[in-house]
């Protein structure tokens, strides 16, 4: 695994001259330890498809938190609306299912129930109500930060591996060539 962490590093420029004496290089270094460049690049393609594995993954887990923020804004806008009467009567548009509104008459609301999920509802006081609420809506964004930056990061693995399996690639077909050209002279001589 030494040579693929030494190809990893490799510019992502073709015209790189430097690029391309690393990758004879590494590939020099291979093949002194018995790897050819199908044994490389296959090595590589493996770690391709761990990649973009990891890409859906963190791509699904965006995707759950997206839809999870806006639901958090709203709990988070009622319970403050809530605290904000401060006891007196007021009337509320509530979803009771998708689509399916209804109108509340509420007064003197010191507590509310939150949907935690997997079956669970809880009742908090308002102000503990906020503060849970406003911690959670921190934290998905938070992760919600952090899974942007983790898939920028595979995306730019993802083409970094690309690019090092284009090179091992070209490296072998030039090598090739250059051994056909050098049997052919032979023969002709």
């Amino acid at each position: 695994m030494h040579v693929i962490t030494i190809l990893l590093g490799l510019s992502v420029r073709p015209s790189d001259a430097r690029a391309a004496c690393r990758a004879r290089r590494c590939y020099g270094r291979a093949g002194s330890q018995g790897k050819t460049p199908d044994v490389l690049i296959s090595g590589f393609q493996d770690r391709l498809k761990g990649l973009k594995l990891l890409e859906q993954t963190c791509m699904q887990r965006k995707q759950r938190l997206l839809g999870k923020l806006p639901e958090m804004d709203k709990a988070l806008a009622i319970v403050k609306q809530l605290l904000d009467a401060d006891g007196s009567a007021m009337s509320i548009d509530f979803e009771l299912s998708p689509h399916v509104y209804t109108v509340a008459k509420v007064q003197d609301v010191k507590t509310v129930n939150l949907w935690l999920g997997a079956g669970v509802m809880v009742e908090y006081e308002l102000e503990e109500a906020r503060q849970l609420l406003e911690a959670n809506l921190a934290t998905c964004k938070l992760n919600l930060s952090t899974a942007n930056s983790d898939i920028d990061m595979i995306k730019e693995s993802t083409t970094t591996t690309e690019v090092s399996i284009a090179r091992i690639f070209n490296y072998d077909v030039e090598r090739r060539r250059k051994a056909k050209e050098v049997a052919d002279a032979e023969a002709a001589a």
